[in-house]
């Protein structure tokens, strides 16, 4: 058997990203011809790889309910997409509500990185720039707000991290699968580095 040289969650989530672009090659979302060329330019180490064409609004104003917990929320969000998807760790004995107010309004951003920043640190490299990342709430805010927005990588939760009684530290997430939505728990530590950080200019 041949020995991977990346971890499991790496290799795990590769595939979900292959298994995206196909689908949207199938679905007519993605041009065959650029596609092909991107992947090659990529398989050849060249400086140009694979860029989606971002058509996502720069802001995206989400009201936020912090009372209602997030399992409740999450399983009234998946009745009404007629899936469940509910996930045990996904729920106030793990990520309480921050307290404070009971609701607001915030304006949400994708925040980019010239290179990929370990989750750890992404907190920190989001103040420097005059923004905070968001808490599980707010995450979950974001995909009820926003229904038919599919993330195209995983976007977690940040600024609000879960210890475990495993010893573990886990954020909220929130990533396509397939034709929908899939809320999950990403470990929080420098073994996953992201480029793009949903997350609110303080």
């Amino acid at each position: 058997m041949t020995r991977r040289r990346v971890a499991d969650e790496h290799y795990g989530l590769l595939c979900r990203r292959i298994d995206e672009v196909k689908r949207r090659v199938d679905e007519g979302n993605a041009p065959f011809d650029a596609t092909m060329e991107g992947l090659q330019i990529l398989l050849q180490g060249g400086d140009n790889p694979l860029v989606q064409e971002e058509t996502e609004p720069r802001i995206w104003r989400t009201e936020v309910d912090y009372v209602t917990p997030i399992d409740e929320q999450i399983e009234k969000f998946g009745q009404r997409r007629r899936v469940d998807l509910r996930v045990p760790w996904l729920g106030d004995e793990y990520f309480p509500s921050p307290g404070g107010m009971p609701s607001a309004v915030l304006n949400m951003e994708f925040k980019l990185f010239e290179r990929p920043v370990p989750l750890s640190e992404a907190p920190a490299s989001l103040k420097k720039h005059g923004y905070r990342g968001l808490t599980a709430h707010e995450l979950v805010g974001f995909a009820v707000n926003h229904d038919r927005l599919r993330p195209q990588m995983p976007t977690p939760a940040v600024n609000q991290v879960m210890c475990h009684v495993s010893g573990g530290h886990y954020v909220a997430c929130l990533e396509a699968a397939g034709d929908i939505e899939a809320f999950n728990v990403m470990i929080y530590g420098k073994g996953i580095a992201l480029s793009r950080y949903l997350a609110v200019k303080v």
